[in-house]
């Protein structure tokens, strides 16, 4: 049960954000909202307010944002206010910021979570024997680059240092009373992991806009690795890594039970592979509906009704498809393991 509340809250708080960045751009930009619902089916209650029904629906698995222009008016409810603040009657611009709006909000709901876990890259430990102790490393430096990588976070340290293998010899950097020193840092093969190490242990607590700063760094390198595992997968190099719904609850509900904070840190990751898949340009998702205003800047007019329908008709059948490829190497996996 605490599994099923995990998931649940963390797929709400996704999606709902996601749409909540669609919302504040469309009444920023002056889109007509018709309704911002909270879960999907049924509505259990609805109440309108300046113009826009906020509903609360049976199944609490994210939300939607109605933006009047966007699709035909639904049965019983009265036709979108005035026609200047339709969808399609905006500028292009307008159109532009309300799509990527959404995205926008699952990469700040990333940061603003990873700097709720931000850790610093100061050393508070060094083991005893360590590679880091022999290099000379001390209680109190900040480690501020490793080889040619700047570390303005632990986790970034600790990925440069994972990256190399055992035995590699690394130059680090520190600041230490003002000054900046170098080391060089062999590294050591962990005896439970296996992986390079070094053996510091970091600093807890940050003040308040330097743990945003590591926040918005660690979301940029959540995405970059994201990116190049698509890349991966795209050139064949790796295979379908994708997870589907089976395979998050399941990260949901290994994090969940190892407390709070690994759930709040996968929740972060998710955040920020929610927003750039939407960013994919396939009809349905937000990035088809850039490319389909990128075409409407080149062409000077927007595409044909009847060729947006079908694009998003094809869209559809495609992302069911990867959908049902991804639950299958869940399961797959699940069933492996």
């Amino acid at each position: 049960m605490n599994s099923l509340l995990a998931f649940a809250a963390v797929f709400l708080t996704l999606v709902l954000f996601h749409e909540l960045g669609h919302f504040l751009a469309a009444k920023a930009v002056g889109v007509a909202v018709q309704e911002f619902a909270v879960g999907f089916g049924p509505a259990l209650a609805r109440v309108r307010w300046r113009g826009t029904v906020y509903s609360l629906r049976l199944f609490p698995l994210g939300g939607f944002v109605r933006l009047a222009g966007m699709e035909g008016p639904q049965e019983g409810e009265e036709p979108a206010a005035e026609p200047a603040r339709m969808f399609h009657r905006r500028p292009l611009w307008q159109r532009v910021v309300t799509i990527a709006a959404g995205p926008a909000m699952n990469f700040l709901l990333a940061a603003g979570l990873m700097a709720v876990l931000y850790v610093p890259p100061s050393v508070a430990h060094v083991e005893k024997g360590s590679p880091a102790e022999r290099a000379g490393i001390q209680p109190g430096d900040r480690v501020v680059r490793v080889g040619h990588l700047s570390t303005p976070t632990a986790a970034r340290v600790l990925r440069a240092v994972h990256g190399v293998a055992p035995g590699t010899p690394l130059r680090v950097e520190v600041l230490r009373d003002g000054r900046r020193l170098a080391h060089t840092v062999v590294t050591a093969r962990h005896p439970v992991t296996g992986v390079s190490f070094i053996g510091v242990r970091w600093r807890t607590g940050a003040p308040p806009l330097e743990g945003l700063y590591g926040g918005f760094v660690e979301m940029v390198d959540s995405a970059g690795e994201v990116l190049r595992a698509l890349v991966r997968m795209l050139s064949r190099r790796e295979g379908l890594t994708v997870a589907g719904p089976a395979g998050i609850f399941s990260m949901v509900a290994e994090a969940a039970g190892r407390g709070v904070l690994p759930v709040v840190g996968l929740a972060a990751v998710l955040s920020v592979n929610l927003g750039l898949i939407n960013l994919l340009p396939l009809p349905v998702l937000d990035g088809g509906w850039l490319l389909f205003l990128a075409l409407e800047w080149v062409r000077r007019r927007p595409l044909e009704p009847r060729l947006q329908t079908a694009a998003q008709m094809l869209g559809m059948v495609i992302l069911v498809a990867l959908m049902l490829l991804a639950t299958y190497f869940d399961l797959k996996r699940l069933g492996q393991g």
